[in-house]
């Protein structure tokens, strides 16, 4: 799971407390936080337009796309469907 964010996000900052409570809960799926301003060309090799976007990988492959914050069941069911 890679979620792009920026520091001066108000919403990235409660999606990652959503992921780091589910994180306990499901602790077979790795995250990594990208600062689209500190990692640009990341960014734009994902086609990151909004931030937060959080993409789920599997098997080094993008499986799904979740663009802003949503609540922590949804995040949660998310998560389940792509284990």
């Amino acid at each position: 799971m890679i979620v792009f964010s920026s520091s001066w996000s108000g919403s990235t900052h409660i999606l990652r407390t959503y992921l780091r409570a589910l994180i306990e809960e499901f602790p077979q799926i790795h995250k990594v936080f990208v600062d689209i301003e500190e990692q640009k060309e990341l960014a734009t090799e994902f086609g990151i337009t909004k931030i937060p976007t959080t993409v789920i990988m599997k098997e080094g492959e993008v499986s799904d796309t979740l663009i802003g914050t949503v609540s922590k069941k949804k995040l949660r069911a998310l998560i389940e469907s792509h284990l």
